[in-house]
């Protein structure tokens, strides 16, 4: 799995990118025995380095999984962004679209979906990038609302109603709850674009004219 490790004169053994090696082995750890499995011992023997090889990039096993969670933060970000700008130029199709990626992305990275959700590993970097994605969230539901396309109502309410359900769902998918209903990983992403269909269109009282009370949807 991991390339590029020799042996020098003396029998020990470096790595020609030891950085990316420990963390695709802290990776691996994750998603095979869980958060509580990784160790810097066991990160160096998947990595297939001495035990002390990764204290030379990371200070220690938070210090290992906060890299872990700021790797996953800067792949997720890109696939929001990504899936922002190919989603029909309409405010509440590229929240929904985000919404998509988002499930989609946990069941494609589920070791860095598991680590990014923990608050002991939550780096300035990560906050910053959760941010980032919010305010672009904000940003849509705004318009939308603006146009009528989006229901009326406070948009961190909306927001926290949305990242709810997506990240309910994409825990269903790492934790193998969809598994056990019979549903595929590689159903992901119809059945995210399904359920982000129910929570818009399901609770969405009909036409412009509904009235402030009955307007709880989001998606026409």
């Amino acid at each position: 799995m991991i390339e590029s490790v020799a042996k020098n004169k003396r029998g020990s053994y470096h790595h020609g990118n030891l950085r990316e090696a420990v963390l695709r082995a802290a990776v691996e750890l994750v998603e095979r025995d869980g958060p509580a499995g990784v160790s810097m011992r066991a990160a160096a023997r998947i990595a297939g380095v001495s035990s002390g090889a990764p204290f030379r990039h990371f200070e220690d096993k938070a210090a290992l999984m906060t890299a872990v969670a700021d790797e996953g933060a800067g792949r997720l970000v890109q696939a929001l962004r990504q899936a922002h700008d190919q989603a029909p130029d309409e405010p509440a199709e590229r929240f929904r679209a985000m919404g998509i990626a988002y499930v989609c992305f946990a069941v494609e990275n589920p070791g860095h979906f598991r680590v990014m959700h923990m608050p002991e590993y939550a780096s300035p970097l990560l906050r910053s990038a959760s941010e980032t994605t919010r305010e672009r969230m904000r940003a849509l539901i705004v318009a939308g609302q603006a146009t009528g396309a989006i229901s009326q109502g406070d948009p961190d309410d909306l927001i926290m109603a949305a990242h709810a359900l997506v990240y309910g769902l994409a825990r269903m998918f790492v934790d193998g709850l969809a598994a056990a209903e019979g549903i595929a990983d590689h159903l992901v992403a119809d059945v995210a674009a399904r359920i982000t269909g129910v929570f818009g269109s399901g609770v969405q009282a009909a036409g412009a004219r509904a009235t402030a009370t009955e307007r709880t949807g989001l998606y026409d």
